[in-house]
């Protein structure tokens, strides 16, 4: 990614996003990727998008803070901060090791306005959520033999590097193959 820009207005942040090239992947709020309102860009191949981020919506938070005047003659003052923690993934199917996330963040007093974007933010890689499966997935079982093939003898210990070794995978499906009429 080249650069990261947003506005910010009371209810909503409005980010620019620029990358180096043409962007295929999906631009999401982190932990909604199963959301479409939190999904922002499902690329199209174009190098700039922009979008907006509403407040209360797509895990994006608000505080207010509330300063005490210190010197005499100073007035109250109310700071807001609203962030939101945005997951860049550059393949639209997966999501991969070196995918980026940043927290976006928008913080205004009552006299000024600016906007902070923070560098990639410490995510666990294992962002994504658990895969549903509409059936029982299969059960699977393995083992490592010693020798070539099948017919060689299970072993659990330790083995010594350059022994031939075979890793056998057992599946097993509930769900039985339906008879075909020609």
């Amino acid at each position: 990614m080249l650069n990261i820009t947003a506005e910010c207005s009371d209810d909503y942040m409005k980010v620019s996003i620029h990358f180096n090239g043409t962007f295929m992947g999906l631009v999401y709020s982190s932990g909604y990727v199963h959301d479409l309102n939190c999904i922002y860009v499902n690329g199209s191949g174009r190098n700039h998008y922009e979008f907006f981020i509403r407040l209360n919506q797509c895990g994006t938070l608000g505080r207010q803070e509330m300063y005490q005047p210190t010197l005499p003659g100073e007035a109250r003052r109310r700071d807001q901060l609203m962030w939101n923690t945005l997951s860049i993934q550059y393949n639209a199917l997966i999501e991969e090791e070196f995918d980026e996330h940043y927290r976006v963040t928008c913080e205004y007093g009552s006299d000024f306005w600016k906007t902070v974007t923070f560098p990639t933010v410490n995510v666990e890689v294992n962002t994504g959520s658990p895969v549903v499966f509409t059936i029982n997935p299969p059960q699977c079982q393995m083992e490592i033999r010693r020798g070539f093939g099948i017919a060689g003898t299970r072993t659990s210990g330790p083995v010594t590097v350059g022994d031939p070794l075979t890793l056998l995978i057992h599946m097993k499906s509930e769900k039985r193959p339906k008879a075909m009429n020609h």
